[in-house]
């Protein structure tokens, strides 16, 4: 897939073929866009890619740093 990157331009096709190698674009673009999920919503709306991780205890409360129970 091309790199949705403005700063990139499409060098990153561009350079190869000037270089006399063979560039397909677009085959497997679905698995492109899999392995650079959290890539491509950064650099399509600079906001990034967000995963929360969070554990609860059993009676569903938030252990803080300090071993409080929040909740």
């Amino acid at each position: 897939m091309e790199d949705p990157n403005p700063k990139v331009k499409g060098r990153g096709i561009y350079l190869p073929k000037q270089a006399g190698l063979a560039v397909d674009v677009g085959c497997m673009e679905q698995e492109a866009a899999y392995l650079n999920e959290m890539y491509l919503p950064w650099i399509r709306t600079v906001r990034p890619f967000v995963t929360l991780k969070a554990a609860m205890i059993l009676e569903r409360k938030v252990l803080c740093r300090t071993g409080r129970r929040e909740g």
